[in-house]
Protein backbone atom coordinates (compact mmCIF):
# COMPACT_ATOMS: atom_id res chain seq x y z
CA UNK A 1 0.00 0.00 0.00
CA UNK A 2 2.84 2.31 1.03
CA UNK A 3 5.10 1.68 -2.48
CA UNK A 4 1.55 2.31 -4.28
CA UNK A 5 1.22 5.38 -2.59
CA UNK A 6 4.58 6.65 -2.89
CA UNK A 7 5.15 5.16 -6.79
CA UNK A 8 1.85 7.44 -7.70
CA UNK A 9 3.51 10.59 -5.89
CA UNK A 10 6.94 10.05 -7.52
CA UNK A 11 4.75 10.25 -11.28
CA UNK A 12 2.80 12.93 -10.20
CA UNK A 13 5.35 14.87 -9.40
CA UNK A 14 7.15 14.33 -12.58
CA UNK A 15 4.02 14.72 -14.84
CA UNK A 16 3.75 18.19 -12.85
CA UNK A 17 7.24 19.22 -13.46
CA UNK A 18 6.67 18.37 -17.04
CA UNK A 19 3.20 20.10 -17.42
CA UNK A 20 5.00 23.32 -16.26
CA UNK A 21 7.15 23.64 -19.36
CA UNK A 22 3.71 22.55 -21.83
CA UNK A 23 2.27 25.22 -23.67
CA UNK A 24 -0.75 26.23 -22.33
CA UNK A 25 -4.41 26.68 -24.52
CA UNK A 26 -3.99 30.88 -24.22
CA UNK A 27 -0.04 30.01 -25.74
CA UNK A 28 -1.18 27.80 -28.66
CA UNK A 29 -4.22 30.70 -29.34
CA UNK A 30 -1.43 33.57 -29.51
CA UNK A 31 0.97 31.57 -31.85
CA UNK A 32 -1.98 31.04 -34.63
CA UNK A 33 -2.77 34.71 -34.79
CA UNK A 34 1.06 35.58 -35.56
CA UNK A 35 1.61 36.84 -39.18
CA UNK A 36 5.41 35.68 -39.05
CA UNK A 37 7.16 32.74 -38.47
CA UNK A 38 10.05 35.70 -36.95
CA UNK A 39 6.75 36.25 -34.64
CA UNK A 40 6.62 32.78 -33.83
CA UNK A 41 10.37 31.92 -33.57
CA UNK A 42 10.79 35.12 -31.05
CA UNK A 43 7.40 33.38 -28.88
CA UNK A 44 9.16 29.66 -28.74
CA UNK A 45 12.54 31.09 -28.03
CA UNK A 46 11.03 32.53 -24.09
CA UNK A 47 9.40 29.71 -23.73
CA UNK A 48 11.71 27.20 -21.10
CA UNK A 49 10.80 24.27 -22.87
CA UNK A 50 12.08 25.36 -26.35
CA UNK A 51 14.95 27.91 -25.41
CA UNK A 52 17.73 25.01 -25.15
CA UNK A 53 16.55 24.10 -28.86
CA UNK A 54 16.16 27.77 -30.16
CA UNK A 55 19.34 29.37 -28.62
CA UNK A 56 21.23 29.60 -32.17
CA UNK A 57 17.60 30.63 -33.86
CA UNK A 58 17.52 34.14 -34.93
CA UNK A 59 13.66 35.15 -35.05
CA UNK A 60 14.77 38.27 -37.11
CA UNK A 61 16.22 36.15 -40.17
CA UNK A 62 14.58 32.78 -39.36
CA UNK A 63 12.31 31.23 -42.68
CA UNK A 64 10.28 28.53 -43.21
CA UNK A 65 12.62 26.26 -44.69
CA UNK A 66 15.15 26.59 -41.97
Amino acid sequence: MIAEVIKNSAANAKIHAKRKYSLSPQDYEKMVAFSTVSQLAAFLKNNPAYRDALQDVSPETIHRAE
